[in-house]
Order: C-alpha cells, then sequence, then structure tokens
C-alpha cells in the first residue's frame, strides 16, 4: 500500500532532488540546517527518501518542510482542476462506484477495491408486549 500522496509523488522527489543538485549542498549540511529549526532529519532517511527506496523512511510533514525549506511549493488539489474564466478551479465530479472502484484496484492492486460479501448484522426488534 502506498505512504500518501506527498511520500509517494515522483514529481516531488525529483524536484527536491534536483534542487539539491542545482545548489550543491550536501545531504549532512541539509540535515545540519533543518536542526536549526529543531526538525530532525536523518541523512540515511534522506538518502533512501532520495532514491526512491519504497521503505518509510521520512514522514510526510519532514518532506513537505524540506520542500518549502528549499523553494518548492506543494499544493494539493481536492477534486479534478479545471480552468474557467482563466482561474484554476476544482470540481468534485459526479459519484459512480465502478469508476472509483476500478481506479482502486489499479492503485493498490488486486487485494484492494474488490468488494467482498459481507454479512449484513441482524435488526434487532424491539418487543410490543408491555410487562406488568
Amino acid at each position: 500500500m502506498s505512504k500518501s500522496i506527498i511520500q509517494d509523488s515522483p514529481e516531488l522527489r525529483k524536484a527536491i532532488k534536483d534542487r539539491f543538485a542545482e545548489l550543491d549542498i550536501t545531504l549532512q549540511a541539509i540535515s545540519d540546517d533543518a536542526a536549526l529549526y529543531d526538525i530532525n532529519i536523518n541523512i540515511g532517511s534522506l538518502s533512501k527518501y532520495l532514491t526512491n527506496s519504497k521503505v518509510a523512511n521520512l514522514t510526510e510533514e519532514v518532506i513537505v518542510w524540506i520542500a518549502f525549506r528549499w523553494g518548492i511549493y506543494v499544493n494539493v488539489i481536492v477534486g479534478n482542476p479545471q480552468i474557467k474564466n482563466d482561474r484554476l478551479n476544482s470540481i468534485i465530479i459526479p459519484y459512480d462506484e465502478d469508476r472509483c472502484l476500478r481506479f482502486l484496484k489499479h492503485k493498490y492492486g488486486t487485494t484492494h477495491g474488490t468488494k467482498k460479501e459481507v454479512a449484513k448484522p441482524k435488526r434487532v426488534s424491539k418487543s410490543t408486549s408491555k410487562t406488568g
């Protein structure tokens, strides 16, 4: 299963990696700089993140902090982007269960996105008899 939109983003990972190359900055320097702001970044974890490791290493919060610290702005859009009157808007499309399940199956594989038959809970009927 994926970690998160931020942690799994190849675009964000590449942008951060390219910025570090552009600035010719070492992982140690990045870690030392973060420490000045009370952010703990393990060099090994940062290295794994930058080399596309699937191992959980940096939190989403730390990745976003790194991006903003080094001038890479992160935006998450909810819905489908749409340009209207020269403005970027976000629309929520109508619900389509089949489309949603196909997306889940594509994104998460066969173990997710497949509807399982679940026994419905039995209703407890209220007794109408009176005692007393």
